[in-house]
């Protein structure tokens, strides 16, 4: 039993690699089902045998013995390696000069930073939303979007619920979408504003478009980035059919109908630079910010 169980979970491994290289539809049963089956038999058998049922010869006992004291030991230091707490060296994250909070009827509590408008006061004011979920503001950012108001904004930047100096949840479940939207619409109130720009980067983009599908009448301006599509190294792999286990759908509609769909839009490629513009190419990305907003 213990060969054959040997025998059967090296095979259910080697099939599993390959199976994955081909993009079966088999990975999964045998990468989540069959091999972790015949490794527990197999440790199961190894662990449980009595030594002397194996052979009569002392030498065999021996390195019978010897195997399976050296699985147990790589059971513990797997055991140790997996639930042994961890520190991964995260600097402290620096306070803010002039950061202030607003308590949100949502029950977040939300710490932000305005840069106040300097001259001729435009109407409508930044919000500058953060990549992740989980980005910080920090004096990158802040430097990056203090530029915005000698031009008449005001610019607001804030760490959404979760993360930087805002308050967490009690239950993780509550971190949704729908409750960073929530969270937006009470912003802008706070704002007092009637109409805000909306400056998305990344995640911070998907938040602008799903505030601004509820809200159309509140967003004067939305600029968001992110990166084109990019072909990927291997050409092949654009015809590659993936396995069923990913669940994959049509999408709803195409780029180019989503365009055609959209009011007033504009497209500007910012040169070497990928998904962080603002890190890559900050002084592009201002430029392109304040022509947008003229």
């Amino acid at each position: 039993m213990i060969i054959a169980s040997g025998i059967l979970t090296a095979l259910a491994f080697l099939a599993g690699k390959l199976l994955e290289k081909l993009h079966s539809p088999l990975t999964d049963f045998f990468g989540l089902l069959c091999f972790p089956f015949f490794t527990v038999v197999f440790v199961w058998s190894l662990l449980l045998v009595r030594v002397r049922l194996i052979s009569t010869n002392n030498t065999t006992r021996k390195v019978f013995l010897g195997i399976r004291i050296a699985v147990c030991t790589g059971i513990l230091m797997l055991l140790m390696a997996v639930f042994r707490p961890r520190s991964y060296g995260t600097p402290p994250l620096a306070k803010r000069a002039d950061m202030r909070y607003w308590q949100l009827p949502t029950g977040s509590r939300i710490a932000y930073t305005l840069l106040p408008g300097k001259g001729l006061q435009k109407p409508y004011p930044v919000i500058y939303l953060l990549g992740g979920p989980g980005g910080w503001v920090d004096e990158t950012i802040i430097r990056m979007m203090t530029p915005l108001t000698a031009d008449g904004y005001d610019v607001y930047l804030y760490d959404q619920v979760g993360s930087g100096w805002s308050g967490r949840l009690a239950d993780i479940r509550d971190y949704t979408a729908e409750r960073h939207k929530k969270d937006l619409e009470a912003i802008v109130k706070e704002t007092g504003a009637e109409k805000v720009i909306l400056i998305g980067q990344s995640w911070g983009a998907i938040l602008a478009t799903l505030f601004a599908a509820d809200n159309p009448g509140q967003v004067a301006k939305m600029f968001v980035t992110g990166p084109g599509p990019i072909e990927p190294l291997n050409p092949e792999a654009t015809r590659t059919i993936p396995p069923d286990s990913l669940h994959l759908h049509e999408p709803y509609y195409t780029n180019h109908q989503g365009n055609e769909r959209a009011n007033n839009i504009r497209l500007v490629v910012i040169p070497d630079a990928g998904h962080f513009i603002f890190f890559e190419q900050p002084e592009r990305y201002l430029s392109a910010i304040r022509d947008f907003l003229k």
